[in-house]
């Protein structure tokens, strides 16, 4: 049995063929493949077919799946914190990345609510410590989410949240 080490898998190119290569800022959709050599894109198009690729490139036949550039979901509930027994920061990323999407804003309503620069603090530890993926805390707009008292926005804004 041969040992392939992870290290030449890391180096070994990777072709993703038979794609449909949607691009929303250029506003197009075309069938064609992915080049990535060393983690990066190198090229991208209908020219990346099986018969012009490296000779030891991985190929993979994507069968007319969609690649794009990264989705966000802009309004993602992460039970942390409160409701850790519902869906942690890990979890809900873990899920965003296996759905493509690589940003997910997260919703203030958790307990306590995102209404104080600690809990922007909190979840972005979390976030940089067990995410999987970009994680942009949105803040409420009210203190305790109840409303009446406006929630310290300077102090949210500079404390890191991404959105009300």
């Amino acid at each position: 049995m041969k040992h392939t080490s992870t290290s030449s898998i890391a180096h070994q190119p990777l072709a993703l063929v038979n794609a449909r290569l949607i691009d929303p800022s250029a506003l197009t959709e075309t069938i064609g493949g992915v080049l990535i050599i060393d983690g990066l894109i190198r090229d991208l198009g209908a020219a990346i077919t099986p018969a012009n690729l490296p000779p030891h490139a991985r190929i993979i036949n994507c069968g007319g799946d969609c690649v794009t550039p990264g989705l966000i979901d802009m309004r993602a509930f992460i039970g942390e914190p409160g409701a850790e027994h519902r869906e942690t920061i890990a979890t809900a990323t873990l899920a965003a990345a296996a759905g493509g999407v690589t940003t997910i804003l997260a919703r203030p309503d958790t307990n306590p609510p995102v209404d104080e620069p600690a809990v922007v603090d909190f979840l972005l530890r979390r976030a940089r410590d067990t995410g999987r993926v970009r994680v942009l805390p949105s803040a409420a707009l009210t203190a305790g989410l109840n409303g009446t008292e406006i929630a310290e926005i300077g102090l949210l804004q500079t404390g890191g949240r991404r959105g009300f």
